[in-house]
């Protein structure tokens, strides 16, 4: 599995360094920049190493029989490391957050000598590409230096598990958020990776082959990572994928624009079937949230509140309630306006109606999907045409 999964990890975290390169250009003195890049170069080195002909060709350069578990090891507890700088540069002022990464930095260089020293006392003199873990595990030294291994990695996993959450709840910016989110499961799923090393070193002295879970530790670390490193991107390259929700919102607004266009043609700045492209699609579906208001605007005369009781009445008839039952009763009535105004019926309203809609434009785009929907499918409106 490490033949091809460690490679794509290490292939997607060198395209995350370089997707850094200009923000690193731009930002030279941000040091939460130069933390994430060193994540990424952290983690593109550990698993370039670990995978099988990078390591034995390691292993034939340096004549260090299994260097590489050392390595690759040891740029996961900087990659670790280097998460918790980040999100303790985001979440603190300098003051405070300095001294907090400063106690990181010197907590992983106690860490690195120790795996160091327990490697180097290790026998660990057969070279092991692709089952070095399992091999060893039940060496004594090596058993030792996996524990230290693991323990680091368990504890800087939660801790930037933690953070995330924590952070994520604070910050409005909804890429950021989610982004958080994302790195924060990543570092959870880690773990299991940990569980399955604890696995090595307590349950190989009993004699099971540490290789029936070895699938897990590959998966969670893998898997893991790769989540990661999509969690730390998104907030750069996650906007640009808004226009695939604002097209969606476009088209679902197409029922009800279509009818209001259809019996107000005035209401349309393009003509029906101009070109939906990324360039212009924000300005595309504010113009298609204006015409529906300005359609239903045209509509105002044949909006009768008496509408909406019967309409209220097949809705909670239908069982629904909230914002479901509100959204049936304004389709209905545009649904009678509408029939109203195309078959020439005279006026009934004169004074003011309710305008019901959303606070800011997500509200109202939210609102008017409701609206259409119900427009198109919900059987209040059919039932409410055929009554009245």
């Amino acid at each position: 599995m490490n033949s091809v999964l460690y490679p794509l990890c290490a292939a997607v975290a060198w395209l995350a360094l370089i997707y850094k390169f200009p923000a690193l250009r731009v930002r030279p003195r941000d040091h939460a920049v130069h933390a994430l890049a060193a994540a990424f170069a952290f983690l593109g080195l550990s698993f370039t190493i670990s995978t099988p002909v990078v390591w034995a060709w390691i292993d034939a350069l340096t004549g260090v029989t299994n260097l590489s578990t050392l390595l690759s090891q040891g740029f996961v507890i900087a990659f670790v490391a280097a998460e918790q700088v980040l999100l303790v540069l985001w979440a603190f002022p300098p003051h405070r957050a300095w001294p907090k990464a400063r106690r990181r930095l010197t907590w992983v260089g106690v860490v690195l000598a120790a795996m160091v020293a327990l490697f180097l006392a290790a026998d660990t003199t057969e070279e092991r590409t692709t089952d070095f873990v399992v091999h060893y595990a039940g060496q004594p030294y090596y058993a030792t230096y996996l524990l230290v291994y693991v323990t680091a990695f368990t504890a800087g996993q939660l801790e930037v598990s933690v953070l995330c959450l924590r952070y994520a709840r604070a910050v409005g910016t909804p890429w950021l958020r989610r982004g958080l989110l994302i790195a924060g499961s990543g570092a959870v799923l880690g773990l299991f990776y940990c569980a399955a090393r604890y696995a090595d070193v307590a349950l190989t002295p009993l004699g099971l082959d540490p290789a029936r879970w070895e699938f897990v530790a590959r998966l969670g670390a893998g898997l893991g990572a790769l989540l990661n490193l999509v969690g730390w991107t998104l907030p750069g390259w996650g906007p640009a994928l808004g226009w695939i929700g604002r097209l969606r919102s476009y088209r679902r607004l197409h029922p009800l624009w279509s009818a209001l266009y259809a019996a107000s043609p005035q209401i349309a700045l393009d003509p029906p079937g101009s070109r939906f492209t990324l360039a212009d699609s924000g300005f595309r579906l504010y113009r298609r949230v204006i015409e529906i208001r300005d359609g239903r605007l045209a509509l105002h005369q044949h909006m009768n509140p008496a509408v909406a009781e019967v309409a209220a009445r097949h809705g909670a008839a239908a069982g629904l309630s909230g914002d479901q039952l509100r959204a049936a009763v304004e389709a209905a009535q545009l649904a009678v306006a509408l029939r109203a105004k195309t078959s020439g019926a005279a006026p009934v309203v004169t004074g003011e109606v309710d305008y019901p809609g959303g606070e800011d434009l997500a509200g109202e785009i939210a609102w008017l999907i409701r609206v259409s929907t119900a427009f198109a499918a919900s059987p209040v409106v059919q039932a409410t045409l055929a009554e009245l």
